[in-house]
């Protein structure tokens, strides 16, 4: 167990090792016009640890701030310390790296066969119809691309995408 004075002497010199981790388990609940309703799993969380020597001090898991494993130092005293502070910090609105919106979106839609992808070139970006009873394509115009259930989700995972719900007429 490493004394308060070993611990900070490590900060000093930056002999201090910050690890990251995270999962997700969260899922798509469904879509609308107004976006994707993702339902926030149980494991969806985002974490950095603090080592020094092998020996974890403290972690910083998003939206719950640091956890103490040592009782040699307390929260202060990595507060006091902007550099390890900055680097063992996470800001809420970052992005969990598990929490992969493409991914969900390929799931969710490999469990809806019925939708149809397109892509609006005029506009730029995706148009996602889901057509419920297989042959509403009079709103499809011809210069439309047609899109894979894959190349739809990075749409809308990186671009954004208005949602058309078409049921039967």
């Amino acid at each position: 167990m490493l004394t308060k004075e070993e611990i900070l002497k490590a900060f000093g010199n930056k002999g201090y090792e910050i690890t990251t981790d995270h999962t997700c388990d969260c899922r798509i609940e469904g879509m609308s016009n107004n976006g994707i309703v993702i339902e926030q799993g149980n494991e969806c969380w985002y974490a950095r640890a603090l080592y020094i020597g092998g020996e974890l001090i403290a972690e910083y898991i998003q939206h719950n701030g640091i956890t103490m494993h040592t009782q040699e130092i307390g929260e202060c005293d990595i507060c006091a310390n902007d550099d390890v502070y900055s680097e063992l910090q996470i800001d809420d609105r970052e992005e969990n790296p598990a929490h992969d919106t493409e991914r969900l979106m390929i799931e969710y839609f490999e469990g809806c066969p019925e939708a149809k992808f397109y892509r609006n070139n005029l506009r730029g970006f995706a148009t996602i119809i889901i057509d419920l009873k297989g042959d509403n394509t009079e709103d499809i115009r011809d210069d439309w691309d047609t899109l894979t259930a894959g190349e739809a989700a990075r749409e809308i995972a990186y671009n954004g995408a208005d949602i058309w719900e078409i049921a039967d007429k």
